[in-house]
């Protein structure tokens, strides 16, 4: 057993009375509601679940959606696996939930990104969650923002983590390199592109184009590997993984933390690669979540190498000022 929640009964009665509160707030109640999913929350010590519908009509009068304490028949969007000791702390603000995933804390499933629309809402339950257990007489699972529940930061202020960019890397206006980074000879960093390794070590290889808009970043005790001759295309969010040689990841696209893209591989724009996901070499993935649709022929493969010779034509074009901004008269 936990340490706030002596069974499933104790657990029900807090959190019952909470989503109470939660769904009728005529605030966070209907942002609650635009989210328009099912969402199951599955406890360990003490075992429970409770699921929250947001998706069909309120069967519960005053409320934006309907709550239901224990095992119940709805199909969830998504589901999200948890110690009720880690939700006690998180209602309370003191938990990074990023963190948690990536350390398997936290297990999630189904739908992730449909998650996001909670995003609003995390906040303002925060501060009704201490006020519902003093209401209910539970002032002693109250907990407090002592120094020692905040993040230890990664990193001690020496020694100085600084990017190291081979000379040839060509790095255009607005990009942002910062932290722990190393880029390898013969890359490019775009537009606008920002590369920020304050948390881990980034290393960047060989003949690697970083395009226009795209974020990389490490996580916590996940570095971001990107290997030669990669294409990271415009607008992509790439966060503590592994991306092997000869790999295009398309516009828009997102790989989170410790997963890992095997070489010659193609991630489709606007796909979601979830936390811990793995793909083998030669694979076309697809979606959100993203799955593997089927391996890649060698032409397609090609096709990958192609793009990092037309980046490289770019950048010698703008060294040679054969192209250039445009300039108010």
């Amino acid at each position: 057993m936990g340490t706030y929640y002596r069974d499933a009964q104790h657990l029900y009665e807090i959190y019952g009375y909470f989503m109470e509160r939660v769904l009728s707030d005529d605030k966070i109640g209907p942002k609650m509601a635009k989210a328009g999913i099912i969402i199951r929350f599955i406890y360990t010590d003490p075992e429970s679940e409770i699921t929250i519908d947001l998706k069909n009509p309120p069967t519960q009068p005053g409320l934006a959606g309907s709550y239901y304490l224990g095992p119940c028949d709805l199909k969830e969007d998504v589901w999200s696996k948890q110690a009720a000791d880690f939700s006690h702390s998180f209602w309370h603000g003191l938990e990074n939930p990023v963190a948690a995933v990536t350390r398997g804390k936290v297990k999630q499933g189904g739908k992730i990104t449909a998650m996001m629309k909670l995003l609003p809402v995390v906040k303002p339950a925060f501060q009704m969650f201490p006020v519902i257990l003093k209401e209910m007489g539970y002032e002693n699972l109250i907990l407090k923002k002592r120094q020692e529940n905040r993040p230890m930061p990664r990193h001690s202020p020496s020694p100085l983590l600084a990017p190291q960019v081979h000379p040839s890397v060509f790095v255009a206006e607005g990009a942002r390199i910062y932290g722990d980074v190393v880029i390898g000879e013969g890359s490019s960093v775009w537009f606008n592109a920002v590369i920020r390794g304050d948390e881990a070590k980034i290393v960047v290889g060989k003949c690697t184009n970083i395009q226009d808009n795209a974020v990389i970043h490490s996580d916590q005790g996940a570095e971001t590997r990107i290997g030669d001759e990669v294409t990271i295309g415009h607008g992509a969010v790439i966060r503590g993984c592994r991306i092997g040689t000869n790999v295009m990841v398309g516009m828009n696209a997102t790989v989170m933390s410790h997963a890992e893209i095997g070489d010659g591989s193609v991630v489709g724009a606007n796909a979601f690669v979830p936390y811990h996901a793995k793909f083998p070499p030669h694979s076309l993935i697809l979606g959100m979540p993203a799955k593997r649709v089927r391996g890649l022929r060698e032409d397609e493969i090609g096709t990958n190498r192609i793009a990092t010779e037309v980046y490289a034509e770019l950048v010698q074009r703008y060294r040679d000022r054969t192209i250039v901004a445009f300039t108010k008269a």
